[in-house]
Parts: structure tokens; sequence; C-alpha cells
């Protein structure tokens, strides 16, 4: 049986999958499957993969659900190695990569979760990535606490053992909570299992046309619903659910008011009504009493600092 079993979902990516699959073929270490579940492609995603003369690589096709978490869920279930790790269709891992990951579980048995840091690529850098990239920080043992109030935990470069799925359960395949359940599936691994973060960049995030275009404010929409789904089947201190709530009102305001969605007020009354001596519910409630063009100019020239270090 293989060490890794790399994960790739993929849909109608025929321009990127073999650049993908490539990166893994490439990697310093070499005991590892490759299995691709194509989600009802098509375009030439099948001949791309084919034409790839590799033993490692198994090729599922299932007919078109739309979720990458159904993908990645067969491919987890299709999984016969002790580690897995995720991989998108259009993204790419550094040459040393898997030989890291797989040394750090190796040689620290209290830790299940492991990932690294990644960086972009492509012709034009994205600034909603690059906000997400600096806000991936070091943050290593029990990280629940800390991922629940901010994601920084990236889907590429990750990996796990295969047991953390006895626990924590596979992704969550509801469209409901498509753009947040990555966030949420880390979430529950991390309640129940240690995680290490490792200070090496360990993938590179592919900046194309199909992918630069994800609406955050649509990405927390999901991930409120992810948190309340959470607080039924996990036992979440009240207040802490309350703090993770409120970051991410705040954040939906930031974006609307920096869009001039006269909405912005509502999700800024809703932070502060859940996190009143939070200093970023505070300056949104001042921001939703201000006119609109001067609260966008304050929330323009602020905004930058307080996702990075509040």
């Amino acid at each position: 049986m293989p060490k890794v079993s790399i994960i790739i979902p993929t849909y109608n990516r025929a321009n990127f999958v073999e650049k993908a699959i490539r990166s893994v073929l490439g990697q310093t270490f070499q005991d590892f499957e490759i299995i691709v579940i194509d989600d009802g492609s098509t375009d030439n995603t099948k001949e791309a993969v084919f034409s790839i003369n590799d033993p490692r690589i198994r090729y599922f096709y299932q007919s078109h659900t739309g979720l990458e978490t159904t993908a990645r869920n067969r491919g987890m279930k299709e999984a016969r190695g002790e580690y897995i790790s995720l991989l998108d269709s259009d993204d790419l891992l550094a040459p040393h990569a898997l030989e890291v990951l797989k040394d750090s579980l190796d040689r620290n048995e209290r830790v299940d979760f492991v990932y690294g840091k990644i960086e972009q690529t492509g012709p034009k850098p994205s600034k909603m990535v690059d906000r997400f990239l600096r806000t991936i920080k070091q943050r290593s043992g029990k990280v629940f606490n800390s991922l629940i109030l901010k994601n920084f935990i990236p889907c590429l470069a990750v990996m796990f053992r295969r047991e953390c799925l006895e626990k924590a359960g596979y992704f969550d395949e509801d469209s409901k909570i498509a753009r947040g359940e990555d966030w949420g599936f880390f979430l529950r691994i991390s309640y129940y299992y240690e995680v290490e973060f490792i200070d090496k960049t360990l993938g590179y995030y592919v900046i194309h046309g199909d992918n630069v275009n994800r609406d955050p404010i649509k990405v927390y929409l999901d991930q409120i619903n992810v948190l309340n789904r959470l607080s039924s089947k996990l036992e979440i201190p009240p207040a802490l659910k309350k703090r993770a709530l409120a970051e991410r009102y705040f954040r939906i305001g930031s974006y609307k008011l920096l869009a001039r969605d006269s909405s912005y007020k509502e999700d800024f009354k809703k932070a502060f009504s859940l996190n009143k001596f939070d200093p970023k519910s505070i300056l949104g409630l001042w921001l939703s009493f201000l006119p609109i063009s001067l609260a966008q100019r304050i929330c323009n020239f602020t905004y930058n600092l307080i996702t990075n270090f509040m």
C-alpha cells in the first residue's frame, strides 16, 4: 500500500490538471498514489490525465455534482494510503512538499494534521488571495479556538492521518456551505486532533481567469452556516461562537461598504451585538453612523491593517 494518497478533484480542467499531476510525480518522496476524481468533465480532462503513463494514477469519473466536496470525499474513500493530502487540479505542489509533510507526521505521533506555507503564481496576482496568504501564520497544537475566529489553513499543502476521518468525518456535501466547507472540515479535525504548521513554502495557488472572482461575501455567509451547523455537533463555548460570528459579520459589512452596498450597516450592527468589546465591532458600529463616502474612505484605509493584525 502507498504511504500517501493525494486527492485531486477536477472538473473541466484539461488545461491545468496535467501540470498538477506532474507536480506530484516530480516529488522528492515517491511512495504515493494519485487519485483523480473527475466530477463529470465535458472537456478533455480525461484525455489530459491519461496522457500521463504512470500506474500510481487512479482515475475515477462520476456524474456532475458541482461540488468539490463530493469529489474529495469520493477520493478519500478510495484512498489506500496511511496519510492523505489534498490538491486542487489547478494548483501545484513544491517538489519537496510530500517529503516535508510526511516526515513531520512520521516523527511526531501526537500530531495528526500538518500544513505549510503557500504562494500564489500567475500573470496577475489576486489581492484577495494575497490578503488570505498573509493570514497563514504559525499555529500549532490545539488550534481550534484560533481557527474558528480566522481561517489560516489553505486547502493546499496539507496532510493528515487517514484515521482523522473516524472522528472528524468527511466534507459536508451541501451547496449551502460549499464555499466554507474546507474550513469546516479543518475545524472538525482541529477540534479532535493536534495540528502542526511548517514554515516552508510547500504549494502554489495558481491564479487564472476562472478562480479570481470568488465572492468574499458569499464565502463568509457560507462560513456562518458552517458555524451554525458545527455548534449543533460540537461543544463550542457560546462566547467563542459569538466572537466567530461577529468576525464574519464585520468582514461582510466591510466588503459591502467598500462596494457601496448600503446594507453594510446591518452587518456592522450584528457584529457589535455579538461582541461589544471587540475593537473591530466598535469600529464597524461607528462607521455605520457616518456618511457612506466618509465611512468608505476610513474602511478602505484601515481594512488591511485590521485584517492582518486584529
